[in-house]
């Protein structure tokens, strides 16, 4: 059975829920980087629309993109929500599509 490592913030976000619905196993524990690991090679860092703009106009967007690739060949980012909701946080919404682009190309993200 796969077993699939959560960050214990994300015990109330609904995934872990999902992930044992669909029949892992998931064990919480306090993660360094990222907010689920699948393997050895594999973590997962989730964000929702508005913790993405956060986190990119407050510098720890790319902080954590580069220790997930660091420490993962398989680096994922998962955006939960509707992306059109960036232009009505923020009226820099080009720099978000910017910080994006530049993740997947910077940093090997899928």
């Amino acid at each position: 059975m796969l077993r699939i490592y959560a960050d214990y913030r994300e015990k109330n976000s609904g995934v872990p829920d999902i992930i044992k619905e669909l029949g892992a196993i998931v064990i919480f524990d306090n993660l360094s980087v990222g907010d689920y690991v699948i393997s050895d090679e594999i973590a997962i860092e989730r964000k929702s629309v508005e913790d993405l703009v956060n986190s990119v106009f407050d510098k720890r967007f790319f902080d954590q993109l580069s220790r997930l690739s660091e420490a993962y060949a398989k680096p994922f980012i998962l955006i939960e929500g509707d992306m059109e909701k960036i232009r009505k946080i923020t009226s820099r919404w080009k720099a978000i599509n910017s910080a994006l682009t530049s993740a997947i190309l910077e940093f090997d993200l899928r």
